[in-house]
């Protein structure tokens, strides 16, 4: 598997007609060119409110390279720049799927500190 991470700057107004663009147009267009959305990111810290961040999976190479040729860029009504990266695993499951028995838990702290 590979990822593309996608950064998105839409303008200020178009922030959540952009997330509805993303779960009823792009996903099923990529889903149905065999990528794999994972997540949409906004809010992120040092980011402005109106940047995206996307994650989406692909089979390899080769699909990421499809998908890219067959979608249609975002309408320049919603999107001000848009960059993509592809990111490749440092690592690698020693099994393709991991049974049930061999599943752990996964926890996570988030700590918000908000500066009146």
């Amino acid at each position: 598997m590979i990822y593309e991470e996608r950064q998105t700057l839409v303008h200020p107004q178009s922030a959540e007609a952009y997330a509805e663009f993303c779960k009823n147009d792009y996903w099923p267009a990529l889903r149905a060119l065999g990528g794999q959305p994972l997540c949409l990111l906004s809010g992120l810290i040092g980011d402005p409110p109106n940047q995206y961040l996307q994650i989406t999976g692909y089979e390899n190479a080769a699909a990421w390279e499809q998908a890219q040729a067959k979608i249609a860029p975002t309408s320049p009504d919603l999107v001000e720049s848009e960059s993509a990266r592809l990111l490749t695993p440092i690592s690698s499951r020693p099994k393709h799927q991991v049974p049930a028995e061999d599943r752990r838990e996964v926890y996570g702290v988030r700590r918000f500190f908000i500066d009146p």
